[in-house]
């Protein structure tokens, strides 16, 4: 009877071991993958804007947003605080593109971020990367000078599950040869 219960707590030691000795690295891994699961706060512009759109993990798209500069009062690609930020989104349903970025595009590079299909439109731009940054869904109101941002990260959501045995789903990259990718940069 003892033996059963120290049987059971092998796989738990066997966890807290594989946590205590990979250090401060591992925890921060999961902080930044925690800060991944959401986008959201409230967009201002200097120059009026009118747009309403939302993405459904590369499957759907409807609507249209086109906002060359603003800003993010909230959490963007893991940042938070007020976010440089550029939006540009479209699709009727089952074809469409969007490209969101937050304080992590070129400001100079009018292509920056990269723009990503949606469904159809994944034949003539281009594919998501990794599982997190297929399986998002976004939505943007945007009405003059105001309008709030939501990005739900299903992906992100799986990474961070995933990410407790070391694994890193948004490091593996899933519509092109299968590589792991770099280390992705953490939060500021």
């Amino acid at each position: 009877m003892a033996f059963s219960r120290c049987r059971a707590l092998v796989p738990a030691l066997a966890l807290a071991t594989l946590v205590l000795s990979s250090g401060c690295a591992y925890m921060k891994d999961r902080g930044y993958d925690a800060l991944n699961i959401f986008d959201i706060g409230f967009t201002v512009t200097k120059q009026p804007h009118f747009g309403i759109y939302a993405g459904f993990n590369n499957i759907l798209a409807l609507g249209y947003m086109d906002m060359p500069e603003g800003r993010l009062l909230g959490l963007g690609h893991t940042h938070f605080g007020a976010l440089d930020m550029r939006y540009h989104g479209g699709g009727m349903l089952l074809e469409g593109y969007e490209a969101q970025g937050y304080d992590d595009f070129d400001k100079n590079d009018p292509h920056s971020p990269r723009e990503r299909g949606m469904a159809v439109g994944m034949l003539y731009s281009h594919t998501p990367r990794t599982i997190p940054e297929a399986l998002q869904c976004n939505k943007i109101v945007h009405v003059g000078w105001i309008g709030f941002d939501l990005n739900c990260k299903i992906g992100g959501l799986l990474n961070f599950i995933v990410g407790w045995t070391t694994f890193s789903l948004d490091r593996w990259e899933c519509f092109g040869s299968g590589k792991y990718l770099p280390k992705p940069e953490p939060a500021k």
